[in-house]
């Protein structure tokens, strides 16, 4: 494997370059701009790094592509990141990642033009994280918080997309309070990959309004989002049509693909220099079937002992489908009630993530950019559920393990 990481971060590297010299103007019209800060580089270059180690327990599942073989190939990564500084005010910002993982594109993650308007209000123009969650822009960069693999259960796989668009940003602060309120808009084209399968999809018109709110070692952030989904799954498409081809249009309409999507986030953290907590919620729901309602939240207590840090979690979701009654009639005629029966089966087979884990994890700083992380998950899926976990079987009715990863985490 490590053949072929380092030779994609080479690619990486090249491509980052690529798109600093489209995007950059001639280096003498940059320096003879009126509004250029002397005092500050041109392009400065920046990164993250992370090898992480994870094995499951249980030989008949998998989670987040890990076994019962330990395997480094899953959320490892390497990334860098381009900051050109055209003017004092205006600067272009481009960041590679290279996943190690085969379930996770390379590529340019971000690619926009940022405007600092005054000293509280800034816009972002062009490609980046669309900002669900506290952690959205920094998910990839281990460094920056204490566990080695997010929350699943709220930091779910399908729901972070890089959007083509805009966000502006205004801070604020007063004597004992600061923050910033946050609009953005943009849209999403692409496949969209989730435990087993993988579609095409497209995002119209997605926008939200963030909250951020600083109170001494007190930090809260909530905000809530829209979007227009539509997902591209073929089966299910095939099947529409042939419910359609029979008549049954209700039936094939309740199969929708597509349709408006709300999710709302609200999070509280605290930290000082000994203890830190933290704590966030989420929740979505959607007009359309394939898509569930969900619920979910993690709560995090930890302890600073220098060099080390301890940590220990406990995450939640509840996740359900509004399923429609199937009105195609059984008895009347083979074809028939082969359609209902496969109408059924579709019904049956959406896939219920709801999932409880208990985490403890311990965190070694070895010097001020590079950590060592160590982590024991414990997992249930709840029954009915596939709770996150692929490749269930019969051995393992109640889809629970332990997860044990390690990892190296580096910034520069």
């Amino acid at each position: 494997m490590s053949r072929v990481f380092f030779s994609k971060i080479l690619q990486v590297r090249l491509a980052l370059l690529v798109c600093i010299f489209i995007g950059l103007p001639p280096l003498q019209a940059v320096m003879a701009a009126d509004t250029y800060n002397d005092e500050k580089d041109l392009i400065e270059v920046s990164g993250f790094a992370r090898l992480v180690g994870g094995y499951l327990d249980d030989p008949d599942l998998e989670f987040q592509q890990y076994s019962n073989t330990l395997s480094f190939g899953e959320q490892s990564l390497f990334a860098l990141r381009a900051d050109i500084n055209l003017t004092n005010d205006v600067k272009i910002v481009s960041q590679g990642v290279l996943h190690s993982s085969d379930n996770r594109e390379s590529e340019i993650q971000w690619l926009y033009l940022q405007y600092q308007v005054n000293r509280a209000l800034s816009v972002r123009l062009g490609k980046q994280r669309m900002p669900f969650f506290d952690f959205s822009e920094t998910n990839d960069v281990g460094f920056a918080y204490p566990w080695i693999t997010p929350p699943l259960q709220v930091y779910s796989e399908f729901l972070f997309f890089d959007i083509d668009g805009a966000l502006a940003s205004y801070e604020f602060s007063s004597k004992n309070i600061s923050g910033a309120f946050e609009a953005y808009w943009g849209e999403y084209e692409g496949n969209l990959s989730t435990a087993e399968t993988t579609s095409y999809t497209k995002l119209e018109n997605n926008s939200g309004l963030i909250l951020k709110l600083n109170y001494d070692n007190f930090n809260l952030r909530a905000s809530h989002h829209f979007t227009n989904i539509d997902i591209s799954l073929t089966p299910i498409i095939e099947f529409r049509k042939v419910l359609t081809d029979a008549g049954f249009v209700e039936s094939a309409n309740a199969l929708s693909l597509a349709g408006k999507l709300q999710f709302s986030q609200i999070s509280l953290s605290y930290d000082s220099f000994t203890y830190f907590f933290k704590s966030e919620l989420t929740r979505y729901n959607s007009e359309f079937l394939v898509f569930p309602d969900a619920k979910s939240g993690y709560v995090l207590a930890g302890y600073n002992f220098f060099p080390f840090s301890a940590h220990i979690t406990y995450a939640k979701s509840e996740v359900s489908y509004d399923r429609p009654e199937n009105i195609i009639p059984k008895g009347l005629d083979p074809q028939i009630d082969a359609l209902s029966f496969s109408y059924d089966q579709v019904l049956a087979n959406l896939n219920v993530d709801s999932m409880e884990s208990f985490t403890v994890g311990i965190r070694y700083d070895w010097n001020d950019n590079i950590a060592f992380k160590a982590e024991f998950s414990k997992l249930n899926g709840n029954d009915n559920s596939r709770g996150l976990f692929t490749k269930n079987s019969a051995k393992n009715p109640q889809n629970e393990a332990k997860l044990i990863q390690v990892a190296i985490e580096w910034v520069f």
